[in-house]
């Protein structure tokens, strides 16, 4: 899968871009709002380049302070040591290299389910082009009826373990709980 802008939403991103750093450099007064609206269509190109995340962490953190100060009518003055990082998004922006995502494969997924009486797990696991399903399940002692609900979950999670562990072992593969 390929991640990039269409040329017509590129052209309006970068003419955006080029608006805020005008605005910046005159310091002049903004809308918080316009501001959340920036780099939310930022935030899509992030993904093409990496590093850009810090710039994003940045103004994310002049956004924020906007926010607790005037709240989302009010104004902002972005500073004009801000421009250089939109000239950096400008810059991503004409580039417009697409970058490839890796698909990734699913993990394991164990799902568990604990009631009065008894508890109930599945497991799931990919292969190939299916999913595999092992199911699980067994009733509670008497003195374990009596356990809240959350424990019964966590103890419902150690016995799938114990009763299927050995094969997960023969599996090799993580298991995200």
């Amino acid at each position: 899968m390929e991640v990039t802008l269409q040329k017509r939403k590129r052209v309006l991103l970068l003419e955006d871009v080029r608006t805020w750093k005008a605005h910046a450099m005159e310091r002049r007064r903004q809308k918080t709002r316009d501001l959340a609206a920036l780099l939310g269509r930022l935030n899509f190109v992030r993904s093409q380049h990496p590093p850009a995340s810090l710039w994003m962490k940045r103004m994310q953190y002049v956004l924020r302070h906007a926010i607790a100060r005037g709240g989302w009518n009010g104004t902002v003055i972005v500073s004009p040591m801000k421009p250089g990082e939109l000239t950096h998004w400008k810059k991503i922006q004409q580039e417009n290299k697409p970058r490839r995502m890796r698909k990734r494969t699913r993990p394991a997924v164990l799902t568990t389910d604990a009631l009065e009486l008894g508890w109930g797990a599945a497991l799931t696991i990919p292969k190939e082009n299916r999913e595999e399903k092992i199911y699980v399940h067994g009733s509670w002692t008497l003195q374990e009826s009596t356990l809240a609900i959350n424990e019964k979950d966590s103890r419902a999670v150690l016995r799938t373990l114990e009763r299927k562990g050995a094969w997960l072992q023969q599996l090799k593969e993580d298991l995200f709980v």
